[in-house]
Parts: structure tokens; sequence; C-alpha cells
């Protein structure tokens, strides 16, 4: 399951209910039930011509169908949010109906940085990029968190496991494996006596040490 659910959801009944059904179906997982993940749902109204009057009318029904999703969102994030908030966040992230880029697949982004224009499309996708990151941010921050609360405790062999996950595609995977082999070889020395007691419990404090260390430089580069 991801860790965040982006619906880009067209004007149409059979989008409005589909995707209200799916929602239900991700509150109602063993993953959300069981606690082991959070149902983030980032709703998009895609699709919407705002040169039709009836334009107006879908706004309002997606506002009143997603409405609690959005909310959602932003208690997430330890903030609330009113009816106009509601609104304007539809209106930031609107992948709205363009003509002019409805023929030829044209590509809206390119490798060449340029200034991106409030009103346009590229700005509204650039917000639902925006919205992704804080909160693939504020889970990744819970991670570590959730983490360094079992080095304190000094579950060395859960926080490993909990770090190997974490970091299992990034440049500090090397570290991790290390710490990991260093583990392993500590438990071994006690069982085997190859080491004292005094002398496993210093290896023990070095390996959360440098556990932390990496941690720390990890949430820094997030920031």
């Amino acid at each position: 399951m991801p860790s965040v659910n982006v619906f880009v959801v067209a004007p149409t009944y059979q989008n409005f209910q589909g995707s209200s059904d799916i929602i239900e179906n991700i509150k109602k997982s063993p993953y959300v039930t069981k606690k082991l993940r959070q149902p983030i749902i980032i709703p998009i109204l895609s699709k919407l011509d705002r040169s039709d009057k009836i334009s107006g009318k879908w706004f309002g029904k997606f506002r009143d169908t997603f409405e609690n999703e959005i909310a959602n969102l932003y208690t997430y994030l330890g903030a609330e949010i009113d009816k106009t908030g509601i609104n304007e966040f539809i209106e930031n992230t609107l992948s709205e109906y363009k003509t002019e880029i409805s023929y030829g697949e044209k590509i809206l982004f390119s490798d060449t940085i340029k200034e991106i224009e409030y009103t346009s499309l590229e700005k509204q996708f650039q917000e639902i990029a925006d919205y992704i990151e804080r909160f693939n941010l504020k889970i990744e921050l819970l991670k570590i968190k959730k983490i360094n609360k079992d080095i304190s405790n000094a579950n060395i062999r859960i926080a490993i496991e909990k770090t190997k996950h974490l970091f299992k595609f990034s440049k500090y995977n090397n570290e991790i494996k290390f710490y990991q082999i260093r583990f392993f070889q500590n438990l071994n020395n006690q069982s085997t006596g190859v080491s004292s007691f005094q002398e496993n419990i210093v290896e023990e404090s070095k390996i959360l040490s440098g556990l932390l260390d990496v941690l720390d430089k990890y949430e820094t580069s997030l920031k």
C-alpha cells in the first residue's frame, strides 16, 4: 500500500462514486486498521472546463464529496482548515481542462528551468507535487521518530531492521549494513564468551550511537 494516495477525479458521477468507494476500501484495509499506515488521501479535481457555466456546480459537488478527506490532510499536518481553505485547496490543485494542450499530447515540463505563471496548469501541478512532498516528509520524520524511540529503549535488532528498510535504496544503506554486521558479531561474541559482558555493553553503545548519527544525517538531508 502506498504511503500517499492521489485520486485524480474527473467531473462525472461515476468518477466521484468510484473514487469514494476506493477511498473507503483504503480506510478499512488491514494496513490502516492495524495502524501500519495513515490513510493519506489527496483528491484532485481534473478536467474541469472553467469556460462552461456548469463547472461551478461540479466544483461544489467535488468539494461536498471530498471535503472530509481534504480536512483530514490538514489534520495530519497538525493544522485546521475551513470551507474557504478547502475551496482554495481545490483551486490550487485543480487539473483544469485546457484546450491548447488537449491536442498533440503537449508536454508541460522539460529539463529547462523556467518561470511558472501563477494561473497556469504547470503551477497547479507544482502545487500537487508540493503537497505530496510535504506528506512524504511528514511520514519519513515519523519513521525516524519511531526508530529513535527503539534506540532509546536499546531495541537494537528492531532499530536495525527498521533503518535497513528506511535506507534500502539510499546512500546510507552501506552504513546500516556495517552496523548490522557489528551487531551480529557482538551477539556471537556474547554467546561464545569471546568478549566480556562489559565489552559487549560498550560495543552495543557504539552501535546505537552510530545508528543515531546516520538518522541525524538523514533527517538533516530531508530538511
